[in-house]
């Protein structure tokens, strides 16, 4: 409930929690309604089914703001939470596992390029790219960089931070310290929150 607006979630792989939203939502959803893409990347999901799903479900006005991988905010937090992590170290070496993906859609790579090379540019670390479901993978990464921080670029904990790269990591000794999905630290909310403030007060200077 920041800024005084009423606030609401939905699933894309569950599209009856649209129709619950927007119940909830009641005449609220009727108005003017941001909608901000919880995902790393912009891929089919978010440029196809939400859409979709939207008007399906009576979200007639919305106003999409970027994927929360693009948001700016995000690349602050995760620089910050890299320096927590490394204390003392000086750049240490940092893997960052994305999704990829497996029909070679160019989105998710980008997305997580854009995120590496953002990291690097800031010094916080010698930046490594690799992903699940494309090369290079994560075993491989593991072995060839010998990370010291391994940092999920997921927008949940899901299968692939818990289970895909957490098994892996029991084998990799060279990893201090280890992010699961940085969509699930508690900064991902004020990045969130940031870039809706900043929309909205966008939309007020301009009106």
């Amino acid at each position: 409930m920041r800024f005084g607006l009423a606030a609401d979630w939905a699933v894309i792989r569950q599209p009856e929690t649209f129709a619950a939203a927007r119940a909830r939502l009641g005449v609220a959803a009727t108005g003017r309604v941001i909608v901000v893409p919880f995902f790393v990347a912009e891929g089919y999901f978010v440029r196809v089914k939400l859409p979709r799903l939207l008007a399906e479900h009576g979200f007639a006005a919305t106003e999409r703001l970027p994927v929360f991988g693009a948001l700016a905010g995000l690349i602050e937090l995760i620089a910050e939470r890299i320096g927590e992590l490394a204390g003392p170290a000086l750049r240490p070496k940092v893997l960052l596992v994305a999704h990829g993906s497996a029909s070679g859609e160019p989105a998710p790579r980008e997305a997580a390029e854009r995120v590496a090379d953002s990291l690097a540019a800031r010094g916080v670390g010698r930046m490594h790219l690799a992903y699940i479901e494309e090369p290079p993978s994560v075993e491989a990464q593991l072995l060839n960089v010998r990370p010291d921080i391994v940092v999920g670029l997921f927008a949940s904990e899901g299968t692939h931070a818990l289970d895909d790269v957490a098994a892996l990591l029991d084998c990799a000794p060279s990893v201090k310290a280890h992010i699961a999905a940085i969509g699930a630290d508690p900064g991902a909310v004020d990045v969130v929150a940031a870039a809706i403030r900043a929309h909205v007060g966008r939309e007020s200077a301009v009106s």
